[in-house]
């Protein structure tokens, strides 16, 4: 419990700075799990096999839940030490795998799948092994938005620029009113 919340505070508001603190935590592990699961069964799962039934998916999606809860509870049994690095590099990892990819897709006319792809790897492998190998005076953050910067502009310049029809009219419509 902080020190302050226990000093300033009248007893018992330390317990709801906890229980505040417990809440904000189990929100974001459930959205977590949840986009993850998503993204396992719906996404790469369906891609592949389109013929999957509703119900098949749904059991896939729970049992995928419960397994990336399982490896959250045992990779959390003895990480005192570890869980400030491990936040640490994970924030960086998805900082960089989201700004690139985003600020350019929306802004840059030129870009492509292939920039896409490219700024992905580029900023994953960079941030973790510039986070064990690098200097420790260079956020590894740093060094990840340049190389998905490069990459992203490497990877689209080598493919054809993305025609200018991408959308198709009910998007445009949908984009074009607001909704």
């Amino acid at each position: 419990m902080p020190f302050l919340a226990k000093t300033l505070l009248p007893p018992g508001f330390d317990g709801l700075i906890l229980l505040a603190a417990i809440s904000a935590a189990m929100s974001t592990m459930s959205a977590i799990v949840l986009v993850t699961t998503t993204a396992l069964t719906s996404d790469i799962l369906r891609y592949f096999h389109p013929e999957i039934s509703d119900k098949k998916l749904l059991l896939l999606t729970r049992l995928v839940g419960v397994g990336i809860l399982l490896i959250a509870a045992v990779s959390a049994i003895d990480v005192p030490q570890q869980i400030v690095p491990l936040v640490s590099v994970s924030m960086g990892v998805i900082a960089c795998c989201v700004f690139v990819p985003l600020m350019f897709g929306l802004y840059w006319e030129r870009g492509n799948q292939n920039g896409f792809v490219a700024s992905l790897i580029a900023s994953f492998s960079s941030v973790v092994a510039w986070n064990f190998y690098g200097d420790p005076l260079i956020h590894p953050v740093f060094i990840g938005l340049v190389c998905g910067t490069a990459a992203y502009w490497l990877g689209s310049l080598a493919m054809e620029p993305p025609g200018r029809n991408i959308l198709s009219e009910e998007s445009k419509t949908a984009y074009e009113s607001g909704r």
